[in-house]
């Protein structure tokens, strides 16, 4: 019996100290996980969100847009820069940008001009926005989006212009009338 008691004597003392090593990993653990916690947070919030594609779809004649377009009330045009170190190339994107919003197939119609640089979006009252709000206002009408490129294509709602460095000026424009 002796023998009994020395052993529940000694359990009773290693309790305690078994206490104070599961508080410790407890805290461990927890502390770990508040801090893991704070890392992923901390990079979902500085991972920018997934660009939005605009320069993709099924392709249409250019007869097909133009008549989509000649009903639109709403007209986006989008001057995308971004990532273009040509300085001639820029101008001229923004300049035909400038060519279409002048347009007189677009006389009557609310016009939206966007203009993409870097990691922004501006819009002529100057509201800077996310270049994804900007893509996806614009892909809700009839949208005009202008690039790097060399090529023209046509989407049912969209249209894009590739720019190079050689541009004549007042060669973007939209010269349908509307049936309004």
């Amino acid at each position: 019996m002796a023998k009994k008691e020395h052993i529940q004597s000694t359990s009773e003392e290693q309790k305690p100290e078994d206490r104070n090593k599961s508080g410790t990993l407890k805290t461990i653990a927890v502390t770990l996980l508040v801090v893991l916690a704070i890392v992923v947070g901390y990079y979902l919030l500085i991972q920018s969100a997934p660009s939005i594609k605009y320069d993709e779809g099924t392709e249409v004649n250019g007869t097909t847009y133009a008549a989509g377009l000649q009903k639109a009330d709403k007209v986006t045009i989008v001057m995308d820069v971004r990532e273009i170190t040509s300085e001639k190339q820029r101008g001229n994107i923004m300049q035909c940008g400038t060519d279409f919003a002048g347009s007189d197939g677009l006389v009557g119609k609310e016009l939206v001009v966007y203009a993409l640089e870097d990691n922004k979006c501006t819009s002529l009252n100057s509201t800077s926005l996310s270049v994804n709000d900007c893509i996806t206002d614009a892909l809700s009408n009839f949208a005009i989006f202008i690039k790097d490129g060399s090529k023209t294509a046509f989407m049912e709602k969209k249209m894009i212009v590739g720019i190079g460095e050689e541009y004549t000026f007042g060669s973007c424009k939209v010269n349908i009338k509307s049936s309004q």
